[in-house]
C-alpha cells in the first residue's frame, strides 16, 4: 500500500529551500491566498472517473480549506491553514484519497522582490510571487496558491 501525505510534501519543500534574510514589506501580498493546485510528476486517478491527472487538488477534491493569509503589517506572522491528504493504493492498483480537517499555524515571513519566504520551525520555504499567484517547485512538485 502506497501512502503519500500532503504534509510531507510541504515539510520536504520547506526543509529543502534556501535561506534569505532580506525584509521588505509588500502590501500587495496582504490578504488570503487559497491553495489552487499541487502538481506532482505522476498522474493519478483518485476520484474514480477513469481519468488520471497530475493535480492532487483537482483530482482529490481535498484541501479546499488550505490557505495562507498575510496581514498588512509584515512584522506580524502569516496564518497558514493546511489540510493533509493521505493517498493509498490497494493491491489492484486503485488509488483513493482521505482528507483531514485543516490545521492552523502561523509563520514568520519576509518579502524580497518577487520571493516570499515563509519560515516554519526554523525551516524556510521560498515561494515566487507572480501577479496573484504564489508558487513553489521542489523535486518536480509544484504547489500553487492564488489570491
Amino acid at each position: 500500500m502506497k501512502k503519500v501525505l500532503f504534509t510531507a510534501l510541504v515539510a520536504f519543500a520547506i526543509a529543502s529551500c534556501s535561506d534569505d534574510d532580506n525584509k521588505t514589506a509588500d502590501t500587495k501580498l496582504e490578504g488570503t491566498w487559497k491553495l489552487s493546485s499541487i502538481i506532482v510528476p505522476e498522474a493519478i486517478d483518485l476520484n474514480g472517473d477513469g481519468k488520471k491527472t497530475n493535480d492532487l487538488v483537482k483530482e482529490s477534491g481535498c484541501m479546499d480549506q488550505s490557505s495562507i493569509t498575510f496581514l498588512a503589517d509584515a512584522t506580524k506572522p502569516a496564518t497558514v491553514k493546511m489540510q493533509d491528504i493521505e493517498i493509498t493504493k490497494d493491491a489492484s492498483g486503485k488509488s483513493t484519497a482521505k482528507c483531514s480537517a485543516a490545521e492552523t499555524t502561523t509563520s514568520a515571513y519576509t518579502v524580497t522582490a518577487d520571493k516570499v519566504k515563509l519560515t516554519f520551525d526554523g525551516k524556510a520555504a521560498t515561494f515566487t510571487k507572480t501577479g496573484n499567484t504564489l508558487s513553489l517547485t521542489q523535486d518536480s512538485t509544484t504547489i500553487t496558491f492564488k489570491k
